[in-house]
């Protein structure tokens, strides 16, 4: 129920009724007891969490009822959402204080944040680095493949166009040469 059914959301943030205060307008300012008062009663019976584990009938003076969802009780009293301190799940629970003994209905099942998407995320990255760094990889291996290709295209269209006596080659170069010394006097 969004911000407790006494304020509206506006980006993000309840924005409360007059009387009502708090991050979820949970906190009743004329109220008899309000929704902090039961907080920890309702964390200790439905959840077994909190400061109360252990003595929690001895603490809790009201009859808390476990219910799927806290929509068709809603017109029974006041709704409240709190926080678990303990796991930063939020709960759901209607507090109604109009008889003698205060009767709560609280809902079953916490709602709590996911984490699992922040470890997707994470591997996502990663695959897709690697994949990046795959791609461009086989994009240079084809570049280079397509290179070599046309030197060696070139070099054999060079070879088949080149005219050479058979016992010559026009690229070989003789290992010895005469070098001829003009300032040298001396026969030889």
């Amino acid at each position: 129920v969004t911000c407790s059914g006494r304020g509206q959301c506006e980006c993000g943030q309840c924005v409360c009724e007059k009387k009502y205060s708090g991050k979820f307008c949970e906190i009743c300012d004329g109220c008899i007891k309000g929704c902090l008062h039961f907080k920890d009663c309702v964390r200790c019976k439905i959840y077994e969490t909190g400061p109360l584990v252990g003595k929690c009938d001895k603490s809790c003076n009201a009859t808390i009822t476990r219910v799927d969802s806290v929509e068709s009780y809603e017109n029974r009293g006041t709704t409240c959402v709190e926080i678990d301190d303990d796991d930063d799940c939020t709960f759901s629970y209607v507090l109604n204080e109009g008889s003698e003994k205060v009767q709560i209905y609280a809902e079953e099942e916490k709602r709590c944040p996911r984490e699992e998407g922040y470890l997707l995320i994470i591997i996502g990255v990663i695959l897709g680095i690697v994949a990046i760094g795959a791609a461009l990889l086989l994009i240079w291996k084809l570049l280079a493949t397509i290179q070599d290709r046309r030197e060696f295209a070139k070099f054999e269209r060079e070879q088949q166009t080149a005219r050479w006596d058979t016992s010559e080659n026009p690229i070989f170069k003789q290992a010895t040469t005469t070098f001829q010394n003009p300032t040298y006097g001396g026969k030889g």
